[in-house]
């Protein structure tokens, strides 16, 4: 254990945000379990586009491979899910990484994909046990 340990965060397990209605804000029945924009994952996924794009030579990120980068990012940082429609009926999509890359790929889903962007940036969402909300 870290002597810091008390100071730290729990960046390294995924805490629970409740979707949210793109226009009420009300919750819905659904949610995603996502792992902190801080996490080990989150560095990893950093590091292999870095060295991607060193790979490709690439010398200007274009908006859309920013885009995509984005979606990719969330999607590593996305553990679980239960998804509904907004009308509030079930969907059954099994969680995986390739239908969590559709989810936020989607230009109708970009409502969820800026929800799940503000959570995982937001470090009071893993402060520890608290964090499933």
């Amino acid at each position: 254990m870290s002597k810091f340990a008390s100071m730290e965060l729990a960046v390294e397990q995924p805490s629970r945000m409740t979707i949210r209605h793109f226009a009420t804000g009300q919750p819905l029945d659904g949610w995603l379990d996502l792992l902190s924009f801080d996490s080990e994952v989150a560095r990893q996924y950093d590091i292999e586009i870095a060295r991607k794009n060193i790979q490709q030579r690439v010398t200007r990120v274009t908006p859309e491979m920013q885009e995509e980068q984005a979606i990719g990012r969330l999607a590593a940082l996305t553990t679980g899910w239960k998804l509904v429609g907004l009308d509030g009926s079930p969907l059954d999509v099994p969680f995986n990484a390739k239908n969590a890359v559709e989810l936020y790929a989607s230009n109708g889903m970009k409502w969820l994909r800026e929800q799940a962007a503000v959570w995982v940036t937001d470090r009071a969402n893993f402060t520890g046990a608290s964090s499933k909300s």
